[in-house]
């Protein structure tokens, strides 16, 4: 078994150079080019809070979460620490399947001699809309600030739903619901 385990921040730091293109794909790739974030820094600050406008928002920290997947993949993720926010009135329940449907279904399957077929949807967060009262906005996390990805103080403006938020999973779950009526 192939098991993927989370690497040190101390770790990446030693030898951030090898770390340097992950966190380009992370930021730029997949939160960036698929509209989960809006990235502000310098003199683009204020048209942030433009965007915010009369709107309530938490300010929150990002954080860096690095993995190495088989056989040697570098992997970085920018969450936000949703734990630092404060308790909001959204309703955060996602559903998913009980274990005891998917045990009957794979039983069914082996019965009747049905194949089995699975997916994964790549950082499927970032395809639902964070249809929130209120902005979210989380700061870039310091290592990739250090990784020369990110500018110092650079706010990112949340619009999808992003690893790490507790709205997140209620808004993958509506969002994969409705698409796959």
């Amino acid at each position: 078994v192939r098991t993927v385990h989370t690497i040190p921040l101390q770790v990446v730091r030693q030898k951030i150079h090898l770390w340097k293109g992950a966190i380009q794909k992370e930021v730029v790739d997949s939160l960036e080019k698929k509209g989960a974030i809006w990235r502000y820094w310098g003199d683009n600050i204020p048209k942030m809070w433009e965007e915010i406008g009369d709107k309530d928002y938490v300010f929150i920290p990002g954080k860096g979460v690095f993995t190495i997947k088989p056989p040697f993949t570098f992997k970085a993720r920018g969450v936000a620490c949703g734990n630092h926010a404060a308790d909001t009135e959204v309703d955060l329940y996602a559903s998913g399947v009980e274990a005891i449907t998917y045990r009957l279904c794979l039983a069914l399957a082996v019965q009747y001699g049905w194949d089995i077929l699975g997916t994964d949807v790549g950082t499927a967060f970032l395809y639902a809309d964070l249809d929130l009262p209120y902005a979210v906005v989380v700061q870039a996390p310091q290592i990739f600030i250090q990784a020369g990805i990110c500018k110092e103080g650079e706010p990112w403006l949340i619009k999808n739903a992003i690893y790490g938020l507790r709205e997140s999973p209620r808004a993958w779950s509506d969002h994969r619901d409705h698409y796959l009526r």
